[in-house]
């Protein structure tokens, strides 16, 4: 596939299947800075500490399953990368910003970003049956007034009292799973990316920041056991082209309009990460030229070349 431009904060321009050459290419001094440039990786540092000052938040309480079983009847080891990865490089959100979750399952992202302060979280799951357990966990630990639950269908609109221009940022964990097309997330994340840069007036006085999605996966490749395909996980960075992970970064997200730039080494973790891969998600600059998007963008950063590798063929 042809190289994209991404339009992304500033970052060293790697390629996402480049793992061993990322940490060389980053300095000491630059570590996370991937992730939030300079000013949020000092908020965030300050807010860590602040908050270990404080004492760290009791273990939220979660029930797994609620009956029901699922993907989204379990807390992944993603969804906990992405909160350490979190805490330890953002401030919380500015009031009247909200935090979008996407796939939430048990909720336990989302509530551990409630304990540690954030507030007028979003979280959202296709599942009735998993949103319903979510709502338990939410209520079971006393975060009703910072996450708010609500089933989603990606290739539904926005459900009532979401409403895209105020999203300050979009996460999710394992989005990516099974081996299937996920070009209705690539389209909405899309949507919550132009919201906000749509919705500006090209003569307002003040500016919104522009929305950020954040995602983390773990590395799985699918193969055969006897009759049946089954998803392993994987350290291998090498096998991740072909892949359903590697099929979203390539295909359907530069379908979309979009493209991935790799956050490495992630924050706030260590080699417990081996295996997982943060990405930050923006508008490639061709998709934005003409629009009122393109106006916000051309006050960042210039955009940075991200080469993409060639998906392979499984």
């Amino acid at each position: 596939m042809a190289a994209a431009v991404c339009a992304a904060p500033p970052a060293p321009p790697l390629p996402h299947h480049d793992l061993e050459g990322a940490a060389a290419a980053l300095s000491p001094a630059e570590a996370g800075l991937a992730l939030a440039g300079p000013s949020l990786v000092e908020n965030g540092s300050a807010a860590a500490a602040a908050r270990a000052e404080a004492g760290a938040c009791a273990a939220p309480i979660i029930r797994t399953d609620g009956g029901r079983g699922g993907t989204g009847s379990r807390t992944w080891g993603s969804a906990k990368v992405l909160g350490r990865a979190l805490l330890a490089s953002l401030p919380a959100p500015s009031a009247g910003g909200q935090v979008l979750e996407l796939g939430a399952g048990t909720g336990e992202l989302a509530i551990s970003l409630g304990q540690a302060g954030w507030r007028n979280i979003v979280a959202t799951d296709g599942e009735p049956a998993v949103v319903r357990n979510m709502k338990y966990n939410v209520q079971a630990n006393k975060m009703g007034h910072a996450v708010r639950c609500v089933r989603w269908d990606w290739a539904d609109p926005a459900p009532k009292g979401i409403d895209l221009e105020n999203i300050d940022l979009c996460v999710g964990s394992d989005l990516v799973y099974y081996d299937r097309e996920h070009s209705a997330l690539a389209a909405l994340l899309a949507r919550v990316l132009a919201a906000r840069s749509c919705a500006a007036s090209p003569g307002a006085a003040e500016r919104r920041s522009p929305a950020r999605v954040l995602l983390v996966s773990r590395l799985r490749v699918a193969v055969r056991d006897g009759g049946q395909v089954v998803h392993r996980d994987s350290t291998d960075v090498s096998q991740l082209p072909g892949t359903t992970l590697g099929r979203f970064l390539d295909e359907e997200l530069p379908s979309s309009g979009l493209c991935a730039q790799l956050v490495w080494p992630i924050p706030g973790g260590g080699d417990v990460d081996a295996g997982f891969l943060m990405h930050e998600v923006v508008v490639s600059d061709g998709a934005a030229a003409g629009t009122a998007q393109a106006a916000s963008l051309a006050e960042m950063e210039p955009p940075i070349e991200f080469t993409e590798s060639a998906a392979e063929e499984p």
